[in-house]
């Protein structure tokens, strides 16, 4: 599957994405879209004062929307610290037919220790979201870990409406 990246790390030992500004991104079809993506990082790794917005999918998309996925490759003691981004105006086709359930996420944290915050995630902001089949959107999403999250004081919006075998949280 085709993915596009605004900005993408993977296999570093350290590292921070910072004072960025990712926008106007649109994936094609069943390809994955993300603004900022770190993945496979072996130390602490830093992501603050981001700005993500406009992104989009068209075409029958299959897979999600994210603006910042941070993936560690597992190793205990390894830090993700994600704070004072901004990410909002994250939409998918409407047109969606497939069993997979698409999704919009604003932040997603996968593995090891996450550390979250003071962000801002605004989705659906003026309208709400809505597609057809399975469609859901989350704000922030910290899955399959290890390692504790540590998530406070952000702001999250969400304004969708969820079909199928889809969530809004």
């Amino acid at each position: 599957t085709a993915q596009y990246k605004g900005i993408y790390i993977s296999s570093q030992s350290y590292g921070s994405v910072y004072n960025n500004i990712i926008r106007n991104m649109s994936a094609i079809n069943n390809s994955a879209c993300h603004g900022i993506l770190t993945e496979n990082i072996a130390a602490t790794m830093n992501v603050f004062n981001n700005i993500i917005y406009n992104l989009t999918s068209s075409g029958t998309p299959t897979v999600a929307i994210i603006g910042i996925e941070t993936n560690t490759n597992g190793t205990a003691g390894i830090i993700h610290n994600v704070y004072n981004n901004l990410v909002t105006q994250i939409s998918i086709n409407s047109g969606i037919t497939s069993t997979i359930t698409p999704r919009i996420i604003g932040i997603s944290a996968k593995r090891s220790s996450q550390n979250i915050y003071n962000n801002t995630v605004a989705l659906g902001f003026g309208a709400s979201l809505t597609s057809g089949g399975n469609f859901g959107v989350t704000g922030i999403l910290y899955a399959a870990n290890t390692g504790a999250l540590d998530l406070r004081n952000n702001i999250i919006y969400v304004n969708a409406s969820p079909a199928g075998t889809g969530m809004s949280r």
